[in-house]
């Protein structure tokens, strides 16, 4: 990936180092704006509602809920400005007039605190029915139970949040939970845990997040860059561990100590198992993610760690790593855009997905059909649609002259079940044998060759829709021997005719059937066998 240009290049753009206050979640920006607006008039108050603001946001970024809307913890919406009560709490504009958000539910429920709503006035000259005294005394009962939930609400909302994160039995939960976390080292994590959330703990209450009187945009954007952590680690190796806290910048590493840490991964530590490497690239996402640093850097991390995925046939993470490649992109991040674009469209033709981003993706890729990656990909998802086995391995063959070792490794993914269906097919349509050399050739028992510059049977062939194709070469014994064996795994007959071994078409169709994975495992993850399971400690 190139290190320079778009907007997140390291000479522009507020999201070129360390991203910028579209980090945060736009309801709290909201209701931080709203807080200093209440107070721009009231110099004294400032200093209130910025030390609040502290404890608030320092509370639900601990719980990990600044995104989620938990009630009375980031429900920022519906947070009234602190430092102040009565008229002085300013609501969204939104919000109806009538709600208190801490004072549990809309003016008009109930009348009094602990009394049930009054019953409407009454006929005296009509006599009330059993029914109208049944829906009146469930009324009276459903106005009791709200009172005493908005009593409770109420009990709970007046304990001041620096007593509440500060209970003993607060600081004991969070003590255990810490203790089945490391702190990020690679070896030896995890015995200082207590104290290391002590000492956060202690410096995020002493953290200034705003100087008083914050009124204009550039001040606002340092309260938030006041709220990102700069990295002092120096470590080249580093384990991942899920945060349950604040990070701590003794074991986050910078910038220039990660990119030297990646090209290790790529170099030194290349030939390591994936299970070190999946380890290792994920505590280099998660050092980019607490800094706020979304640039190239970060898009080239993310693309080898999809690639990586891919070598190991691990789509899920893969998966994972694209997702946030699109929006690095549409950010305007430079990075391989079109390598991972053609990936994009081969993911959806393997895996099936279907839906309205899907089909954006297929969109762009059409306009940019020119492109020889993105024409391939394209051509490969026309081939399994239309279950041609032969085109999709005369563009498997083609893979490697593209540069780009992710789309074989995606194709991959499909040659077992893109063999079957041709098999299938083929017992049905050839009568009475087929040359197991014929489907060597065809099923791309051939094409683990390697392409040769010059060959002339094998130069790829470029088609009418762009997309380069290579015909497979012929098949050796070698080829034929490996072939035979997976056409008897899935229950074909193979016999010897006059000394070329042929599929009996007749006696295989009704026998075809897909065998049970040998390397599946229980929880799905390959990669964690005993080897992997020892190199971790």
């Amino acid at each position: 990936a190139s290190s320079g240009g778009g907007k997140a290049s390291s000479g522009g753009g507020k999201a070129s180092s360390g991203g910028g206050k579209k980090d945060w979640p736009p309801a709290l920006k909201s209701f931080v704006e709203r807080c200093f607006e209440a107070c721009r008039h009231d110099p004294g108050r400032k200093e209130r509602v910025t030390n609040e603001l502290k404890r608030i946001i320092e509370r639900a970024s601990a719980m990990n809920a600044l995104w989620s809307n938990e009630p009375g913890v980031s429900d920022w919406d519906l947070m009234p400005v602190p430092g102040g009560s009565g008229p002085e709490r300013v609501d969204s504009p939104g919000l109806s007039q009538n709600y208190r958000p801490y004072g549990g539910g809309y003016v008009g429920h109930r009348h009094a605190q602990g009394s049930a709503a009054p019953e409407s006035p009454k006929d005296p000259s009509k006599k009330q029915s059993k029914k109208a005294q049944k829906a009146a005394a469930k009324a009276q009962k459903a106005a009791a139970k709200e009172a005493a939930a908005n009593d409770k609400k109420r009990s709970h909302a007046s304990v001041p949040l620096e007593e509440e994160l500060d209970t003993d039995a607060e600081r004991a939960k969070r003590a255990r939970r810490m203790g089945r976390f490391g702190t990020g080292e690679a070896v030896g994590g995890g015995k200082k845990a207590a104290q290391l959330a002590a000492e956060r703990h202690e410096r995020l209450k002493s953290m200034k997040l705003v100087a008083a009187g914050v009124d204009n945009d550039e001040e606002k954007e340092e309260f938030w860059d006041s709220l990102t952590i700069r990295g002092t680690n120096t470590n080249l190796e580093k384990s991942y561990f899920r945060l349950t806290s604040a990070p701590d910048p003794a074991t986050v590493r910078p910038q220039p100590i990660l990119e030297k840490a990646l090209r290790r991964l790529k170099t030194e530590a290349a030939g390591e198992s994936y299970f070190y490497l999946q380890d290792q690239m994920k505590a280099l996402r998660q050092d980019l993610t607490v800094q706020r640093i979304r640039n190239s850097f970060t898009a080239e991390v993310y693309e080898h760690h999809a690639r990586v995925a891919l070598a190991n046939q691990d789509l899920g993470e893969f998966n994972q790593c694209q997702t946030v490649l699109k929006t690095l992109y549409g950010e305007g991040v430079s990075g391989q855009e079109v390598e991972f674009l053609a990936y994009r469209v081969l993911y959806s033709a393997i895996t099936g997905v279907t839906g309205s981003n899907i089909n954006t993706v297929l969109s762009t890729a059409c306009a940019m059909r020119t492109e020889p990656a993105i024409a391939h990909a394209l051509a490969v998802r026309s081939a399994l649609q239309e279950d041609n086995a032969v085109e999709y391995f005369r563009l498997l063959g083609a893979a490697p002259s593209l540069g780009h070792s992710g789309t074989g490794d995606l194709m991959s993914q499909k040659n077992e079940q893109v063999r079957f269906r041709h098999v299938t097919v083929a017992c049905k349509a050839f009568q009475p044998r087929v040359p197991v050399a014929h489907l060597a050739r065809v099923l791309g028992f051939t094409t683990h060759r390697a392409y040769v510059p010059g060959d002339g049977e094998r130069d790829p062939v470029v088609g009418p829709d762009g997309a380069p194709r290579v015909d497979p070469p012929w098949a050796q014994p070698g080829d034929v021997a490996e072939c035979v064996n997976w056409l008897e795994a899935h229950g074909a007959v193979v016999k010897d005719d006059g000394g070329v071994p042929s599929v009996d078409c007749k006696e295989s169709a009704p026998r075809l059937f897909v065998p049970e994975d040998k390397n599946a495992v229980a929880h799905g993850d390959q990669t964690l066998d005993i080897a992997d399971f020892m190199a971790s400690f």
